[in-house]
C-alpha cells in the first residue's frame, strides 16, 4: 500500500526530528545551571534559531499528516455515498416500473384459458385412521424415595 510506505516515512521523519529536539532540550537544561551569564547570552541566540526550526519542522510534518488524514477521509466518503447511492438504487429499481414484475423466463405469458392449475393432482387415498397426538410433555412417573431423603410434608403444613 503506498499511503503505509508514505506514513513508514513520515514517522521516520518525525523520529529524526525528535532526537533533534531532545538533543535540543538536555542543552537547555544544561544552560539553567550555567554560572555565566556571558556565555549564556552568547549560545541562546542560536538555540533559540535551532527551537524554531524544529518547531516549524514538526508543524509543518503535524499539519501534512493533518490534510492526508483529511483527505483520505473524504476520499473514502465520497466512496462510500456513492456505494450507498448504488445500493439505493439497486434497492428502488422497482420504482422506474408500473410495479409489476417481470414475467419468469420460462413461464408462457398468462391469459384466461391458462389461469387453473397446471400440475397433476396426487392420486387420493383413503384417510389414515386418526392416531392420539402423544403429548409434548410426558407425566412425571413416580420417584424413587431412598431412606436418607426426609418424607414429604403435606402442603397445609406451615
Amino acid at each position: 500500500m503506498t499511503e503505509d510506505e508514505s506514513l513508514k516515512e513520515s514517522l521516520g521523519l518525525f523520529e529524526r526530528l525528535s532526537a533533534h529536539g531532545r538533543e535540543l532540550d538536555g542543552e537547555l537544561r544544561r544552560l539553567e545551571s550555567e554560572p555565566d551569564r556571558k556565555t549564556l547570552a552568547e549560545r541562546l541566540p542560536a538555540l533559540r534559531e535551532r527551537t524554531e526550526r524544529i518547531t516549524k519542522s514538526a508543524d509543518s510534518l503535524r499539519w501534512a499528516a493533518r490534510d492526508r488524514a483529511g483527505r483520505f477521509a473524504e476520499d473514502d466518503l465520497d466512496s462510500l455515498s456513492a456505494q450507498i447511492d448504488m445500493e439505493a438504487g439497486a434497492l428502488r429499481h422497482w420504482t422506474k416500473s408500473d410495479h409489476t414484475p417481470p414475467p419468469w423466463p420460462d413461464a408462457p405469458a398468462a391469459d384466461a384459458t391458462t389461469t387453473r392449475q397446471t400440475w397433476p393432482e396426487p392420486p387420493r387415498s383413503r384417510p389414515a385412521p386418526e392416531e392420539p397426538t402423544p403429548s409434548a410433555i410426558t407425566p412425571p412417573g413416580r420417584r424413587p424415595s431412598y431412606p436418607w431423603q426426609k418424607k414429604p410434608r403435606p402442603e397445609s403444613t406451615t
